[in-house]
């Protein structure tokens, strides 16, 4: 069941992500100088292997069973609800802050101690902006965080 909803969502983010890249597309230059041509080649490399995955799963003949598990709904949801907090908090208190709160948060939640999730937050949070900020150039929230 899961390579079905593996492959078949896959799928869906190729479409997505082929027909999202239009907007970048240049008309009448090479395909080096098409900022589209990229993200095309990885949306195709996505479909081939989301089709692979699908081939996979029809060749094992796996039966299809639709279990409800409320536990796994409620972390979910739980998830989800962090997701979108720190969506909307990542303006005001900046991106470094809410991403420490949503990495402890999310290692929590998918069943970390609170060890690892405060050994691990502060890294991914500082190492994730370095790399966006300082690498990549990409302008980042700095909400209470002025000086960063």
């Amino acid at each position: 069941m899961k390579d079905y909803i593996v492959g078949i969502s896959g799928l869906g983010l190729s479409l997505y992500i082929y027909l999202g890249s239009k907007v970048f597309e240049r008309k009448g230059v090479g395909l080096a100088d098409n900022p589209a041509y990229y993200p095309r080649i990885l949306a195709l490399l996505l479909a081939l292997l989301s089709f692979a995955v699908l081939v996979g799963a029809l060749k094992r003949k796996e039966k299809v069973k639709f279990k409800f598990n409320r536990q796994v709904v409620f972390n979910i949801g739980r998830f989800l609800a962090i997701f979108l907090a720190y969506i909307l908090l990542t303006q005001p208190l900046g991106f470094i802050i809410a991403t420490a709160l949503f990495s402890i948060a999310a290692i929590l939640v998918l069943g970390g101690n609170k060890r690892q999730s405060f050994i691990y937050s502060v890294p991914i949070s500082l190492v994730t902006y370095f790399l966006f900020s300082y690498v990549l150039k990409v302008p980042l929230p700095k909400g209470i965080l002025p000086f960063i």
